[in-house]
């Protein structure tokens, strides 16, 4: 079954505006989030509970999605970018783990509103392994109803 490997501002943007939908991902177990993508939302999602800082409620629903890949072979798809002439320097670190991860496993779906990282894994990982938001929204309502 496929599974959605989701970069930062996705996560972010379902939380706000499809809550529902991002905790059916999760309850589903049809979501991964990658332990670098966790360590960035951490910053974002600490809050104050009785005077101690504490993670939000919606960042620990996603502890059970979290994945740690394993590295060993990262530097293939660093050759990989380079052999195809893309600019290596477009992409964050976390754009390069996401799209190993993709690289790995080949049931993850990569979404992402980067442009840059949409079309290196269009080409990279080919059409069907990567979806923006809105491509996203609208398979899961079809799959769903």
């Amino acid at each position: 079954m496929d599974k959605y490997l989701l970069d930062t501002n996705i996560i972010i943007i379902l939380w706000n505006k499809y809550p529902e939908i991002i905790n059916d991902l999760i309850e589903k177990e049809r979501l991964i989030v990658l332990k670098e993508i966790s360590e960035e939302l951490v910053l974002k999602e600490r809050i104050v509970y009785k005077g101690q800082q504490v993670l939000s409620e919606r960042f620990c629903r996603l502890l059970f999605s979290i994945l740690e890949i394993d590295k060993s072979e990262f530097s293939k798809i660093i050759s990989i970018i380079e052999g195809k002439e893309f600019k290596k320097r477009n992409l964050s670190e976390n754009d390069l783990l996401l799209l190993y991860a993709c690289y790995l496993n080949k049931n993850f779906i990569l979404v992402t509103e980067d442009k840059y990282l949409f079309n290196v894994s269009k080409d990279l990982l080919g059409e069907e392994r990567v979806m923006n938001l809105k491509s996203m929204l609208k398979k899961y309502l079809i799959v769903t109803t």
